[in-house]
């Protein structure tokens, strides 16, 4: 399974990079962004079948970023992880 990955700190990214067993979980990662924008593009770009993403971000957050993926016809499963402390 094809895996991109995308928040706007740079130490999550490396700590999701690091930590995450790709090999042992059949996983392949295929790049990384730092914003809603860059990675709806990586999307469009690389074609992954999943996405672990920050839902609070510059450009597009997380939620627009899916809504705007399912409006492009594309089939891509979403894992959002957050720091954010207020989801109102």
């Amino acid at each position: 399974m094809r895996v991109v990955i995308a928040d706007d700190e740079w130490i999550a990214l490396k700590m999701l990079r690091k930590l995450i067993d790709w090999e042992g979980l059949g996983l392949k990662y295929c790049g990384y962004a730092q914003d809603g924008c860059a990675l709806f593009n990586l999307i469009l770009e690389r074609k992954p079948e999943l996405v672990i993403t920050d839902i609070m971000m510059p450009g597009y957050d997380g939620l627009k970023l899916i809504a705007k993926t399912r409006e492009a016809g594309l089939s891509v499963r979403f894992l959002i992880t957050s720091a954010y402390a207020n989801f109102s």
